[in-house]
């Protein structure tokens, strides 16, 4: 079986690990796991691990890199990224699942705070898919290969609330940008996917508990790109049954 990358910006013990144990489950063998913390990130590496090697995954390689993605130094993170390939190859999949999470009331807010939410969750994005598409694009030439570009949105990007404002803000951006991304590349073989996680991720919690969203990541990298693909493909929901609008969870925010 060749080698299998997938890479997670903005790892942690909720999506960005539990995405990369589910891929390690089902044959990527090589993750690197990138974020601010080297604790939280030996945190996340260990669970991957377990997780993963008690299920039966072998031969499992697990990097963790830490980087600020709130940063203006976009040579800096394209540093650790070329590190990233240099150790564990080419990223058939990156998972972009940063975002700076944190109230931002109304006129309060600075714009220099404003201009950080951006950062984190639309230009290091960027950057981070100039490494990578590339790369994705090489690979989708090979056989057996679904090179995905996938970005945890959030139901703030379609219905704002004034106190997270900046939030939704950057996160509608970065959907659009996810959206770019998917209609530029796509006639390339490269999968840009957006998944609008509408509710309160935790264990437990239906829906939103994370293995169970690892499930809808892992299903959007076995669909792989389709000829014809258009906006409603590249967004994919995560919302209660219960929720048309997917709304409801933020009566408590």
């Amino acid at each position: 079986m060749p080698d299998r990358t997938i890479v997670v910006l903005g790892s942690g013990p909720k999506i960005g690990s539990h995405v990369a144990a589910h891929f390690a489950l089902r044959g990527f063998n090589r993750i690197a796991l990138l974020s601010r913390s080297e604790e939280k990130l030996k945190t996340d590496q260990s669970f991957v691990f377990d997780t993963a090697t008690k299920s039966g995954a072998k031969n499992i390689t697990i990097k963790i890199y830490p980087v600020d993605l709130s940063g203006t130094d976009y040579g800096a993170l394209r540093s650790v990224l070329e590190k990233v390939e240099k150790d564990l190859g080419k990223p058939e999949v990156v998972l972009y699942n940063a975002s700076k999470l944190e109230p931002s009331d109304m006129f309060e807010y600075s714009e220099a705070q404003m201009e950080e939410s951006y950062r984190v969750s639309v230009t290091s994005m960027y950057a981070t898919a100039s490494w990578a598409i590339p790369h994705m694009i090489e690979l989708a030439k090979q056989p057996d290969t679904k090179p995905l570009f996938i970005v945890t949105s959030g139901g703030l990007s379609f219905n704002p609330r004034p106190n997270r404002f900046a939030l939704a803000a950057s996160k509608a951006a970065q959907l659009n940008l996810t959206l770019a991304l998917g209609a530029q590349w796509a006639s390339h073989g490269v999968h840009s996917v957006g998944i609008v996680v509408a509710g309160i991720v935790g264990p437990g919690n239906g829906v939103f508990d994370p293995a169970n969203i690892a499930e809808v990541y892992w299903a959007q990298y076995e669909r792989g790109v389709k000829e014809g693909d258009g906006k409603d493909e590249r967004t994919v929901w995560i919302k209660d049954p219960n929720d048309a609008d997917g709304t409801a969870y933020q009566r408590g925010l």
